[in-house]
């Protein structure tokens, strides 16, 4: 039997995502369901606890809620952007927001994709391994 690595895996060691969501629930669901399939989950519950957690922790995927406290999740996603080192890192937008307008400007700020909550457990699972197979 030959040894391969998960795609969950680079490098030797688990692909890390980065969970900033203020709701308990969605937070608990997501590490669960994440974790489940090899990946490291890092929570946070609001923007500045993330942001701070996405410069030390350097996670190869961030799933970020829109409508978060201290710094709002559009915010939170310019300040990944302008990291000069992680700037490229991908991000998914949990949000229960399906404005189109909000959608286009996020996407257009450099989201990759974007989860309506409630999710299905299939949709987030395909577009976490879209977004980290695209990085």
């Amino acid at each position: 039997m030959q040894n391969k690595l998960s795609i969950k895996h680079i490098a030797g060691r688990p692909l890390s995502v980065l969970v900033i969501d203020d709701n308990d629930a969605i937070t608990v669901s997501v590490t669960f369901i994440l974790r489940s399939r090899g990946y490291k989950v890092i929570a946070r519950s609001d923007g500045k606890e993330g942001i701070n957690a996405f410069r030390m922790e350097k996670p190869d995927l961030v799933l970020l809620d829109y409508d978060i406290p201290k710094i709002h999740g559009s915010e939170v996603l310019k300040m990944i952007r302008e990291d000069e080192q992680l700037g490229n890192t991908p991000v998914i937008m949990l949000t229960g927001n399906a404005d189109e307008k909000i959608v286009k400007r996020l996407i257009n700020m450099g989201v990759q994709n974007y989860i309506l909550k409630p999710f299905e457990q299939s949709n987030l699972i395909a577009k976490v391994e879209a977004a980290i197979g695209d990085s």
